[in-house]
């Protein structure tokens, strides 16, 4: 048994550390590859993906990184040990915050945090210094660190992007580039976009059609009259500049609202009734219908041309996509990093295979 702690514990590292590095992918392209937006691992890394503006993913790849480093460093393995007991402690604790502090579970991290508890138990069977008989030399095992941390990245850039749904594409406009956003006028992360998309929109200097799809979250106690608004507000011409302020204002209440669509200058009788009347309903439920049509999967959504993005991005994203969608250029695959990984990772294993060495 003692024999198996040092490879268990290995393994377990590189487990931990191919998974970690999927995850940190996730958190920083606008299109998640592994993970569905929804899902356990969008919901945790929303209500706690960060530490100090460090994704947590971060900090796995290199924590199991630096753990896989430092057993295959003689003068290390006792500070590896230590670290494998420590994460594994770590581990433990996160599982239980997610459960029940956060009541989701991202499956990714699930992986992550048993393997880190395998290591853990494998640390406390291992003895350091002791000779291991082993098959891989370091360098082998530097071969497969290399297949953990680069398939993810080859994968996700070998994905082919989603096309985009007849919905979208039935609202293009040839002779501009068409954005179609969707989202709550409530909700914190479409409140954080907002002003970004608009600001690029400006700087991007293209011609633009912009067609808001509202799509109010029964969660959001003031969506529902805030969407009300703006389509009022829309037909009457006034809807950008609704929009605006819906989504800066501090108060989304009803007499907030009105004050504000009379500073703009819609007739305050007409707005009310506006509000009240059942076609105004219609419409948002028209739009929540074409949502759920066009594969919604969490807001804000932005389709730029035939080209998607979840949640808030930077501003120099909105402003690149809008540029490529107006040259025309297509959304590409690289198959070339993963073949180029898979034959390096392959290269130094083969050349770390050996016999009986000690490890």
């Amino acid at each position: 048994m003692r024999r198996l702690g040092l490879p268990v514990l290995r393994v377990a590292a590189l487990v931990a550390l191919g998974f970690s590095t999927a995850l940190l992918i996730d958190y920083l392209r606008p299109i998640p590859s592994f993970c569905a937006l929804g899902s356990g691992c969008s919901k945790v890394k929303a209500l706690a993906g960060y530490v100090a503006g460090v994704p947590i993913p971060a900090l796995g790849v290199s924590a199991f990184g630096s753990l896989l480093a430092l057993t295959l460093w003689p003068g290390g393995q006792r500070l590896a040990r230590g670290g494998a007991l420590a994460g594994g402690a770590v581990a433990l604790g996160l599982l239980a915050w997610q459960v029940i502090g956060l009541g989701t579970l991202c499956w990714m991290c699930a992986v992550v945090d048993g393997s880190a508890l395998v290591a853990a138990a494998a640390a406390l069977v291992w003895s350091p210094g002791e000779p291991v008989t082993a098959r891989l030399s370091p360098l082998g095992w530097l071969g497969l660190a290399l297949l953990a941390v680069g398939l993810p990245i080859g994968v996700s850039r070998a994905k082919p992007p989603p096309a985009a749904p007849a919905e979208i594409v039935a609202l293009s406009d040839p002779a501009r580039v068409t954005i179609v956003e969707f989202s709550d006028f409530e909700c914190p992360f479409c409140r954080t976009m907002h002003p970004v998309l608009t600001e690029a929109i400006h700087a991007a200097n293209r011609p633009v059609k912009l067609v808001r799809k509202t799509f109010p979250l029964p969660s959001h106690a003031h969506a529902r009259g805030a969407s009300r608004a703006w389509v009022c507000a829309d037909a009457a011409g006034k809807g950008d500049e609704l929009a605006d302020w819906l989504f800066a204002s501090d108060d989304l209440g009803e007499s907030a609202i009105a004050a504000h669509a009379t500073k703009l200058g819609l007739d305050a009788g007409a707005f009310a009734r506006c509000t009240t009347d059942p076609a105004t309903d219609a419409r948002i439920e028209a739009d929540i219908a074409f949502i759920r049509a066009a594969g919604f999967q969490g807001l804000p959504t932005t389709w730029i041309g035939d080209r998607k993005l979840l949640g808030p991005q930077p501003a120099q994203r909105y402003v690149e996509t809008i540029h490529a969608v107006a040259r025309g250029e297509r959304p590409t695959r690289d198959l070339w990093p993963l073949a180029a990984i898979v034959l390096a990772a392959s290269a130094l294993v083969a050349l770390g295979w050996k016999r009986h060495d000690a490890a």
